[in-house]
């Protein structure tokens, strides 16, 4: 695990890559397209965030009562990475039911907006160049595509996630917890946005 300091906080290079992508994914897009994200992104953020903290009480009781503190620099592991993923993708199911979240124009640009910024500044934290000026091409090319067609068509979704997950088994990381969860997130938005481009509803 790498580690980044910062002022008298060392945190795991990992952290402040998700959150350096949640802020600046958002910004990207609405270059992009002129599209601003809808609080369904933050609120699944929040709620992921919120499931995976949570769930250290409830998989770590007995810690966490003789050190309630601990809550703060641990989480329910891969466990709770699990609860968080079936949180956050429940909510966004339900946003995309009422017609709050298009998992189309939105979920498809944003998710690999979302991941090649977290990937890109990890691996530049981390001093691994390569790998960053990779995830960085990767990036510039989503960003010229997405602003000349204002959206991300599934194949094209599809063919960016197969060479992310090319660049994470050469790079390392394709079988890590986060990269598996962030993978598995990505799938569940392209089957969301192919159901709904070909009509087919639960209702």
């Amino acid at each position: 695990m790498d580690l980044i300091t910062i002022g008298k906080v060392t945190l795991p290079t990992t952290v402040v890559a998700t959150v350096a992508a949640a802020l600046v994914a958002p910004l990207l897009l609405k270059a992009a397209t002129k599209l601003k994200t809808g609080d369904w992104f933050w609120n699944a953020f929040f709620y992921f965030f919120l499931t995976a903290k949570l769930s250290y009480v409830l998989f770590n009781w007995g810690t966490f009562m003789k050190s309630p503190v601990s809550l703060l620099y641990f989480d329910g592991g891969s466990k709770g990475l699990v609860l968080a993923l079936i949180a956050a993708l429940a909510y966004l199911y339900r946003m995309a039911q009422t017609g709050k979240f298009n998992p189309r124009t939105e979920g498809l640009p944003l998710y690999h907006l979302f991941f090649l910024v977290s990937l890109t500044a990890d691996k530049a934290m981390a001093e691994d160049w390569t790998a960053s000026a990779v995830y960085f091409l990767l990036l510039a090319g989503t960003l010229f595509f997405v602003n000349r067609q204002k959206k991300l068509e599934i194949q094209a979704f599809i063919l960016l996630m197969l060479a992310e997950v090319l660049g994470l088994s050469v790079f390392g990381g394709l079988f890590d917890q986060g990269s598996l969860t962030v993978l598995t997130g990505g799938l569940f938005i392209s089957v969301m946005a192919y159901l709904k481009k070909e009509g087919i509803s639960r209702e």
